[in-house]
């Protein structure tokens, strides 16, 4: 049997003056802070493009997509908690829905992004324990970070619609920021009124693109089934319990948008704290 050779520390070449050894690869570097994770300048330039590219309607739409279908078949059981479950509720029971919102949905939807983040940062196994560990850890926070901008958002919208909407997409990445960023409600919602407002039609157009199938798909289903369904004496339950689970797994790649947007905007902030005051000044004009 031959043995395996593990290279000792004498064989590793010297390391450079004030290097380190890079998290991601191993080798020693001057190193720069990703996310927590100390990277030398080489993998800094291979990360995904998911982070990489700028946030536009199409990179949004279409990195929503290619996250869903690289995340763990797991997370499609959570979108069927977060979006599935509480349409059924509401058909029998108001208060039972608000309160599985307020719960069970709040925490499941905290650990769906937080895979969705770790599967383009951390490039190594995810631990789902950790995760939803984490996302029951900052519970109350993302309770009171939700509650917060439901409320600016509904009384905003009493009004006039486009208020309403225009403050939801200020705060589209605030759940993100409280879950990767460990930071409180305040300072997440004042991170997420900073870095979207020049981002809000993107992001509009690109919520547009991945629910128009969903929202289609179960109308479709839903006015149809009932009505053969109805032909044949029965009640039309299993037509609306269809409609809403195929709706559910067509959008998943939209329970993906807001950690594909907050990766991208933090990568560009990160960009405009490291260039030089004359770049830095152009990239802001």
């Amino acid at each position: 049997m031959q043995a395996t050779h593990v290279p000792s520390e004498a064989s590793q070449p010297d390391p450079a003056p004030d290097a380190s050894i890079c998290a991601r690869c191993g080798d020693y570097a001057q190193l720069r802070l990703h996310w927590g994770r100390l990277w030398c300048n080489s993998c800094m330039d291979r990360r995904d493009a998911i982070e990489l590219a700028p946030a536009t309607t199409a990179n949004l739409a279409k990195h929503s997509l290619t996250l869903s279908l690289r995340i763990p078949r797991s997370a499609l059981a959570l979108t069927l908690l977060i979006g599935g479950v509480p349409a059924l509720l509401t058909r029998h029971s108001q208060l039972g829905s608000i309160v599985y919102q307020l719960s069970v949905a709040v925490i499941a939807q905290a650990v769906l992004q937080r895979l969705a983040f770790l599967k383009v940062v951390a490039q190594k196994p995810i631990a789902f324990r950790e995760v939803l560990s984490l996302a029951i850890k900052r519970y109350p926070i993302l309770l009171v970070t939700s509650f917060r901008i439901g409320i600016e958002v509904v009384l905003l919208s009493v009004a006039l619609i486009v208020p309403g909407i225009v403050r939801w997409l200020d705060y589209a990445i605030a759940v993100p920021v409280v879950l990767n960023e460990r930071v409180d409600w305040d300072v997440a919602l004042a991170i997420s009124r900073t870095l979207m407002p020049r981002h809000r039609l993107d992001t509009f157009v690109a919520v547009v693109i991945l629910q128009a199938a969903p929202l289609l798909v179960q109308t479709m289903i839903a006015y149809t089934g009932a009505k053969h369904i109805t032909v044949l004496g029965l009640n039309n339950e299993f037509a609306v319990a269809s409609a809403l689970l195929v709706a559910t797994v067509l959008g998943v790649p939209a329970q993906f948008l807001r950690p594909v947007l907050h990766l991208k905007l933090s990568h560009a902030r990160d960009q405009l704290r490291t260039s030089p005051p004359a770049a830095a000044a152009d990239a802001s004009a």
